[in-house]
């Protein structure tokens, strides 16, 4: 079996891997990592046979070809683990996840998939909200993270009343984009229609519409023909810095 990236590479996969249906839907299940991937990962995604990715889906599938063996990236709101796990997936042993969340509960579940994993020793897991994240964070990591992402909302299975905050999650999104190297990626999904996740969902929108383009690449994916409003996300890229005058003949930083 192989694995295809978005780019359209393959690079072959463990003989332990096996695709089956989990969730409702085809997956690919890597078994000596314990993570399952959409299909849409394996396959391109022109086919008629598969739905399209959902807002934690394109904020995985934008990070797998970008996040490489090595890096420092930071999943800001733990919750159950799986994105912690998939960011570990993409590290590998020489590189480091810092897992942020104020939750007990949420730090603990996450410690437990990711040692289920083997792969709990590249992670370090900080019980703290995700506004600490600059004097949490190890002072080398500073402008060096290759990515950060957010999932928003609450911890799923368990209280709904116990959401993340507009302002908690502003300082973070704004210490998250002095984290990130030139040319790293910040993911944000959001999830407004409920109490708390219309103001989360309306303030990030007026943030990232006012970054700079010439520092910034935003783009904002939703969709827009559900009844409910649906979950969102946001992707942001810190674009590569370069002398005045290139920039000026390419129109691009």
């Amino acid at each position: 079996m192989r694995l295809r990236s978005p780019g359209g590479n393959e690079c072959p996969m463990p003989n332990d891997s096996i695709a089956h249906r989990e969730g409702g839907g085809r997956v690919l299940r890597i078994r000596h990592l314990n993570i399952s991937l959409p299909l849409y990962f394996i396959y391109p995604m022109t086919s008629d046979h598969f739905a399209l990715p959902t807002a934690v889906d394109w904020s995985h599938w934008l990070l797998q070809s970008r996040v490489q063996p090595g890096d420092w990236v930071v999943d800001a709101t733990a919750g159950n683990g799986h994105d912690s796990l998939f960011l570990a997936g993409l590290v590998g042993a020489a590189g480091r996840v810092f897992v942020f969340d104020v939750q007990e509960t949420a730090i603990v579940a996450t410690r437990r998939r990711l040692e289920a994993a083997g792969v709990l020793e590249r992670c370090e897991l900080i019980h703290a909200g995700h506004e600490h994240m600059s004097t949490r964070l190890p002072e080398d990591s500073r402008g060096q993270l290759t990515a950060v992402m957010f999932n928003l909302g609450w911890l799923p299975g368990h209280d709904k009343k116990c959401i993340t905050n507009t302002e908690t999650t502003m300082s973070a999104l704004v210490q998250a984009l002095e984290s990130l190297r030139p040319g790293g990626l910040l993911t944000v999904v959001v999830y407004p229609g409920h109490a708390g996740g219309d103001e989360e969902s309306q303030t990030i929108a007026v943030w990232a519409s006012a970054l700079a383009s010439n520092t910034h690449e935003v783009r904002h994916t939703r969709s827009p023909n559900r009844q409910k409003r649906s979950p969102e996300c946001w992707a942001i890229r810190k674009r590569q810095t370069k002398p005045d005058n290139q920039a000026r003949n390419s129109g691009d930083v």
